[in-house]
């Protein structure tokens, strides 16, 4: 009788403990349909932990959202590679009766090499295809999976850390692999992705996306371009809707090839206007945008301005825009550095070349602000 009542406790206490377990998983489903952020990162870890990897791979899937951008990021730890022994089934393994005598052996470097790259490769795909299959909601169009790595520095020994691999795909691309068929090495690169050299002699590579959840400058798009007649000049328009008409004319540019151009927020120092993550590994990367709605040149002071924005943004490409033009010393400036100068003839053609028939008249502009600005 007691032995009754002590499994009938104990079958009572996991009832409760798988039905609590349903109900959790039920609210969990219902907040991801509801488009809860924090629901939805919970789905993508279930994912990950639901297909475990061996001990020495596993690591903490951190997910970043940016469901206006419909954009989410997974980063992910790999272990040093440098720092395992793989070994191979040794030739002259034999059966002895019921058992089998095994003997193992280090594969040569060349070897390792290749399998610690495919490793490499695999992770990545893998962390992006757990989170697109996990997208039940329709959330996403694009992942981004960047793959942080600590190790020792071969030539002196000391620690270093940083990102070794880094790609960005779209949703429904990463939902159609079968995994079971790809080649690692080539369904990476097929996606676009971007790797160190080495995974003996690691370098660090800059992440094609990155999501800084702390930076409030991000602001929501705005179609401008909708609202804006043939032939309207450029130079008269507003300066908050000429930064958004550049935003979406390198969205038109850039968006095809799946790069991603978000506007940033007015400030003081009016240090980044636009930002652009391109994801092709030659040319991509991260470019910064000023954009001077001007109807005097302009002078060399911007363009150092611009230079300091993108050494501390980090960004490949600094791109100064405007509707006027140049004086002679800010091109002396540009020519050796990573920035490109475009006039306002450049954007009109520029413009048009997306259907966009517009005209910059800069005596128009500035007799239009001398009688907005004259008295009575």
């Amino acid at each position: 009788m007691q032995r009754e009542s002590k499994l009938h406790g104990e079958s009572e206490a996991l009832r409760r403990k798988f039905a609590t377990q349903a109900n959790r998983w039920v609210k969990l489903k219902q907040d991801c349909k509801a488009g809860e952020p924090e629901a939805i990162k919970q789905l993508m870890r279930v994912a990950n932990w639901a297909h475990p990897l061996p001990k020495v791979l596993q690591s903490h899937l951190r997910i970043d959202l940016d469901l206006g951008a419909r954009i989410a990021l997974a980063t992910i730890d790999v272990p040093d590679f440098n720092s395992f022994t793989i070994v191979r089934e040794r030739a002259g393994s034999r059966k002895t009766g019921w058992q089998r005598e095994t003997r193992w052996q280090n594969v040569s470097p060349t070897q390792k090499r290749r399998a610690t790259e495919t490793l490499l490769y695999a992770l990545c795909i893998r962390a992006a295809y757990l989170v697109a299959r996990s997208d039940e909601g329709n959330w996403f169009d694009t992942i981004a999976v960047n793959a942080r790595q600590e190790w020792n520095d071969r030539a002196t020994g000391q620690p270093r850390n940083g990102f070794i691999a880094s790609l960005h795909a779209r949703t429904d691309e990463v939902r159609r692999l079968r995994l079971d068929q790809v080649d690692p090495k080539t369904c990476f690169f097929h996606l676009k992705g971007i790797s160190t050299p080495s995974v003996e002699d690691v370098a660090p590579v800059r992440p094609i996306f990155t999501m800084n959840k702390d930076d409030d400058r991000i602001v929501p798009d705005r179609d401008v371009a909708e609202g804006l007649k043939s032939e309207a000049n450029l130079a008269a328009m507003p300066w908050e809707d000429f930064e958004h008409l550049v935003r979406q004319l390198f969205e038109w540019e850039w968006g095809r090839h799946g790069g991603e151009v978000r506007l940033t927020r007015a400030s003081r120092d009016r240090g980044v206007d636009a930002i652009i993550f391109d994801p092709d590994p030659l040319r991509g990367g991260k470019f910064v945008i000023q954009a001077k709605r001007y109807t005097l040149p302009v002078d060399v002071a911007a363009v150092r301005d611009l230079y300091g924005t993108l050494i501390n943004e980090g960004a490949n490409r600094g791109i100064l825009i405007t509707t006027s033009h140049y004086g002679p010393d800010a091109y002396a400036f540009a020519p050796d550095k990573p920035i490109s100068l475009m006039t306002g003839s450049d954007l009109v053609d520029m413009l048009r070349r997306h259907g966009r028939r517009y005209r910059i008249d800069l005596e128009e502009a500035r007799e239009e602000a001398r009688r907005a600005n004259k008295p009575g």
